[in-house]
């Protein structure tokens, strides 16, 4: 059973997902090194604007990611930051 009593399969079927993508993406994480050391997943929602659509964006100005830690922390970066920059950024954070 997975987090509040919900299992990979009522989170792939509310995602319109299979189970096999979910489960490929978790592969890719630990593969990556970005997979949490507890083992367990955390879903997490988007924001976006009312509308359901992204904020579009001024020219000329980079995409930005905002990721809250486990610590409570934010972390605040452009999307187009790579996956072991990111992962060593998320380490190093929660571990101060």
């Amino acid at each position: 059973m997975g987090v509040n009593g919900r299992t990979v399969t009522d989170v792939a079927r509310e995602a319109d997902l299979t189970r096999q993508h979910i489960y490929q993406w978790r592969q890719e994480m630990r593969r990556k090194g970005l997979w949490p050391v507890s083992g367990s997943a955390l879903f997490v929602a988007v924001d976006e604007d009312a509308a359901g659509r992204s904020q579009p964006l001024a020219p000329g100005s980079v995409p930005m990611i905002e990721i809250l830690l486990r610590n409570g922390r934010h972390v605040r970066c452009a999307e187009t930051i790579d996956d072991r920059s990111l992962a060593r950024l998320i380490r190093v954070l929660e571990a101060v």
